[in-house]
């Protein structure tokens, strides 16, 4: 059954959340796993242009599809798929929180926490792969260590 552009996008956005994606060749055979057949090359890269597919770094492998984030309200499966993806170690100290992500994945990790909106979250400074979250105070540490480490682990 043909999609619609919608639902091809939708499609497209949760292949890229959910897989290592890094050509639009591997999108085009995800999608013809799915039995979708009649999606072509030049449709995929539209579509990844209106959608606001961005590439970054992952490590030492190559750079991979990723959803941009922009002025929407973060959903949990994107805030987790980040932290599972991205996050390598969390540390904290006081009321402070330190991340530390793959090479290159800090601020997209960040971006992510600031636009989730956590009330008791001060702000946070990304630099290549560390992100310092600093909170109120050392009481709620706790209670964020919890939610973050939940995203990381499932």
């Amino acid at each position: 059954m043909p999609l619609n552009k919608q639902q091809r996008q939708d499609l497209i956005r949760r292949i890229i959340t959910e897989k290592k994606i890094s050509t639009q060749f591997q999108l085009l055979q995800e999608l013809r796993k799915l039995g979708y057949y009649n999606i072509n090359q030049p449709t995929i890269s539209r579509d990844l242009r209106e959608i606001g597919v961005i590439k970054t770094a992952r490590g030492l492998g190559p750079p991979c599809y990723n959803l941009a984030i922009d002025s929407q309200t973060i959903t949990m499966a994107n805030f987790r798929n980040k932290f599972k993806n991205f996050v390598q170690d969390i540390r904290h100290t006081g009321n402070l929180i330190l991340i530390i992500t793959l090479p290159g994945d800090a601020q997209g990790v960040a971006k992510v926490i600031d636009k989730a909106n956590f009330k008791n979250i001060l702000g946070t400074v990304a630099g290549d792969d560390t992100i310092l979250v600093v909170v109120d105070k050392p009481g709620n540490v706790k209670k964020l260590l919890k939610t973050f480490n939940k995203a990381r682990f499932g």
